[in-house]
Order: C-alpha cells, then sequence, then structure tokens
C-alpha cells in the first residue's frame, strides 16, 4: 500500500471515497483535517462548478493566515542566514572575487 491514497468511486447518484494512509506515518488527527480541505473543496466546486480549479480555497481562512504567517517567518530567517553568511565572507573571509564569483 502506498503511505496515503485517496480513491474515488462513481456510482452515477453517488460518489464514494476512500482513504488509505500507514498509521504509522500520519495521525488520525492530520488525515480528519486534510479530509476536512477535500470537503470544503467539494463543497465549493458544487456550489459554483464554473471557476477553474486554482480559484478554489479549500483551507479555513484561520489556517490559511497560520501557514502564510509560519512561510513569511521561514523566509525571514533563511534570508537573515544568508545575510549573515554574506557579512562573514565579506570582513575577513576569502573576497567573491577570489572563488570567482
Amino acid at each position: 500500500m502506498d503511505s496515503y491514497m485517496l480513491e474515488v468511486y462513481d456510482f452515477r447518484d453517488t460518489v464514494e471515497l476512500h482513504l488509505k494512509y500507514q498509521r504509522n506515518l500520519f495521525e488520525a488527527a492530520t488525515v480528519r483535517r486534510h479530509l476536512g480541505y477535500l470537503e470544503m473543496l467539494i463543497a465549493a466546486i458544487a456550489e459554483d462548478p464554473g471557476r477553474r480549479i486554482d480559484e478554489y480555497d479549500c483551507l479555513p481562512e484561520q489556517e490559511a493566515r497560520l501557514l502564510l504567517d509560519g512561510f513569511k517567518r521561514y523566509r525571514r530567517g533563511v534570508f537573515k542566514t544568508v545575510l549573515r553568511s554574506r557579512t562573514v565572507r565579506s570582513s575577513g573571509g576569502p573576497s567573491a572575487g577570489q572563488h570567482g564569483f
């Protein structure tokens, strides 16, 4: 079995979704949260089927904001690390010209 697999069965009048996952890799709460995202996406598509798929939201606004804030903090941390690294090289380390940069 794959570590995380979604099976979709179309029975004309109904659709069944079967989600299979390895319990040693995923917590049940995480899988339930992912199913909530899928449910939200399916409801949005049913409400307005004429939109492009990338125009639908599948995350609750609060969670999307948390993810974006985390990404912004990560980017700032990476930027500070790169800046610190460049500062160390330029103050006493070999110059950029010595490395052919």
